[in-house]
């Protein structure tokens, strides 16, 4: 098995008893898990529920999508991954961790997206991946903000999307990396302006894109 997909009412609850008896750990490359919103589920007791992601289990997984768990805090990574290129974090209201020393222990990353954590605040310690050069941020404002310095002296981003900015202005100077040839700002109804000093450093953009922001200012 090389694919495999999970959906459900409080999923979190059983997830790694359903793991262990059905994925052969050793060769698995895509997992993808949908757990519904706790309050939409019969059972609502923290006790039950998934605090911890042990991405670790998977030994070879290229790519990881989690959605909707209620109660995930964070993701574990214990050992080096050098197969992880795709890692998805959708609508994880209490996540608020990123693997410590995810530079190192997924150092293959290639693209990361994130969407409505709003209480993950900042990125691991010793920054991001070397060979990153995707990410997507959607409502996500702290993260956003924290952008400045997650980069190394070498940075590889190439296109990076923003969306649902609670910000009036973006970007600040030197939040973003210099190698960025893409850049996507979208659903920002707050948005005003485009701060001349946080992109005129882009020597590299290419691609300059503004969706849905009905406030910037000309």
């Amino acid at each position: 098995m090389k694919r495999f997909k999970l959906g459900g009412h409080n999923m979190e609850a059983s997830l790694m008893e359903m793991v262990g008896h059905i994925i052969p750990h050793n060769s698995i490359e895509h997992l993808e898990i949908h757990s519904y919103n706790l309050s939409d589920c019969p059972i609502n007791d923290d006790s039950i529920s998934l605090w911890t992601f042990p991405l670790h289990f998977f030994s070879t997984l290229r790519m990881v999508v989690l959605r909707r768990f209620g109660n995930l805090h964070m993701i574990s990574q214990d050992h080096t991954n050098n197969h992880l290129l795709d890692l998805t974090i959708k609508e994880c209201s209490k996540f608020e961790s990123l693997p410590a020393n995810m530079h190192m222990l997924l150092p293959s990353l290639t693209r990361l997206c994130i969407y409505d954590c709003p209480r993950l605040e900042t990125f691991p310690d010793g920054g991001l991946q070397s060979k990153l050069n995707f990410m997507k941020l959607k409502n996500c404002s702290r993260l956003v903000g924290s952008l400045k310095g997650a980069f190394g002296d070498n940075p590889s981003l190439k296109s990076l999307w923003i969306e649902k900015l609670d910000a009036k202005s973006f970007p600040d100077e030197d939040m973003l990396p210099l190698s960025l040839t893409s850049l996507t700002i979208s659903n920002c109804p707050n948005l005003e302006k485009l701060d001349y000093k946080g992109l005129y450093q882009l020597s590299y953009l290419k691609s300059l894109s503004l969706c849905h922001c009905p406030n910037l200012q000309r």
